[in-house]
């Protein structure tokens, strides 16, 4: 995230190197709108350590897919991430609650219970081992969140969108929630 209120970038800077080791390869990759000054200084990092990579295109699903674990503030990309069944690490920016649209009932903060909430590097950097290495600890929240988030994931959504688009445009009726959604 690149609010300063919400963003872990300047919580954790530099320190952020010691997560890679040689077992352990880092892909960084910021918001497009991040401040120039820490797209250096991320650019810098990875410039400087063999296993930490500085990512720029935008292809998010296939970043996801790579990766066997995310480090995140309050991004949205973090409930996609989840959605995976992958353990998420979360670090608290201390000025979250001053963001001028803080709501602890936006979706951001509901799923935080699906991932390991920190507050400090050392924190960050015990929570990443630990979930590399138990990555089924959280599992039965992610999969909660993910049936509740992302019904249907048998491949046919496309069949089910295009029922629902024809119903309603034959009878205009408002298509019926899956088990266990509500509108």
């Amino acid at each position: 995230t690149y609010n300063p209120e919400l963003s872990a970038m300047h919580c954790v800077a530099e320190g952020i190197r010691k997560v890679a080791d040689q077992d352990t390869v880092l892909l960084i990759k910021l918001h497009n709108m991040t401040d120039a000054r820490f797209k250096d200084l991320y650019s810098n990092i990875a410039s400087a350590h063999p296993n930490i990579f500085y990512l720029t295109y935008a292809d998010y699903s296939g970043m996801m897919h790579a990766a066997d674990l995310m480090i995140s503030d309050v991004s949205s990309i973090f409930i996609e991430f989840l959605l995976l069944d992958k353990p998420v690490v979360l670090f608290n920016n201390p000025r979250i609650r001053e963001f001028p649209y803080f709501n602890a009932e936006d979706i951001e903060y509901k799923t935080r219970d699906a991932a390991v909430q920190v507050d400090s590097l050392d924190e960050l950097l015990r929570a990443v081992r630990t979930e590399l290495n138990h990555p089924e600890k959280r599992s039965a929240i992610r999969q909660r969140y993910a049936m509740a988030l992302d019904h249907g994931r048998d491949g046919r959504s496309a069949e089910r969108a295009a029922q629902a688009i024809l119903e309603w445009a034959h009878d205009g009726s408002r298509p019926a929630q899956p088990a266990g959604r509500r509108a």
